[in-house]
């Protein structure tokens, strides 16, 4: 009889440690594949940013090339302002002076006639 109970117990500890390991390891296989998809879901969220980021800096660069070009345009501008004044004898510092204010006044008159110089003439 003791025998007998010793088998029987020792079944059944088999028979639950079987089982336990059956369960583990549903539990492990359903955990490893949320964990897929998550990682799925990360590479496809850390694509997005790294595309998000890619077009920014392709603006950025743009934005630098146009202030690059802008700022040259200026400069040009300016010398060639310069160049005509010095033509004209304009860097007299009276004539300079009615110079600037025919500027202004032209400046003012295109001011005028765009949507903000309709808003000043209120």
């Amino acid at each position: 009889n003791d025998d007998f109970m010793a088998y029987v117990k020792e079944g059944l500890e088999q028979y639950e440690l079987a089982a336990e390991n059956t369960r583990l390891f549903a539990l492990a296989k359903q955990q490893n594949t949320k964990l897929f998809e998550m990682n799925s879901t990360l590479n496809e969220s850390a694509k997005k940013r790294a595309d998000i980021l890619k077009d920014l800096d392709a603006k950025i660069v743009a934005k630098s090339n146009l202030i690059a070009r802008t700022k040259d345009g200026i400069e040009a501008q300016r010398d060639r302002i310069k160049k005509l004044m010095l033509e004209n004898g304009l860097l007299d510092h009276e004539k300079m002076n009615r110079f600037y204010w025919i500027l202004l006044d032209q400046l003012v008159l295109d001011f005028q006639n765009t949507d903000g110089g309709k808003n000043a003439q209120r």
